[in-house]
């Protein structure tokens, strides 16, 4: 539903209050045109504010990357980072340019890993569980299955 204004100043003056409340939290380029578009700005007025945003500082979506994964990068692994950042309308250069910046996920995977193991039986299918657990949290089973097998003190080959 589009608001309906007098005039294209007065539609573009609100549009940019609209815009500066709802960047009281980091936001993306896609997230404050969706949220104006759901307003019922026009797409003018829409463009004018995301480009005056981004002159002043207010929208930045390279420094909300580095942002996001420095934030998430202790509960995430590099695949569902790079998906929710696709997801949030990043560009791929500034999502890889801020994930290259990651160091080793081991740490991460063996926090999360001993965490969901604690108190849980050692046996073949929670060891299972826990590296689905890790998948889905966006780690990749290069690093993942190692990890997890000597946290649950397990070889798979042994009953063989």
């Amino acid at each position: 539903m589009k608001k309906e204004f007098e005039n294209f100043d007065k539609e573009k003056e609100a549009a940019y209050n609209a815009a500066l409340k709802y960047l009281s939290a980091l936001k993306t380029e896609k997230q404050v045109r969706d949220k104006l578009a759901q307003k019922g700005f026009g797409n003018e007025a829409i463009l004018y504010v995301a480009e005056k945003c981004k002159k002043y500082g207010f929208i930045n979506d390279e420094h909300y990357a580095d942002s996001y994964v420095n934030s998430y990068q202790i509960s995430k692994g590099k695949n569902k980072l790079r998906f929710e950042l696709q997801v949030k309308g990043v560009k791929r250069e500034f999502i890889e340019n801020a994930i290259a910046k990651l160091g080793d996920e081991t740490e991460a995977i063996e926090r999360i890993a001993e965490k969901y193991a604690k108190n849980k039986e050692k046996n073949v299918k929670n060891m299972q569980k826990c590296v689905n657990h890790l998948l889905s949290k966006g780690f990749t089973l290069d690093y993942v299955f190692p990890i997890v097998r000597k946290i649950f003190a397990f070889d798979v080959w042994e009953d063989e």
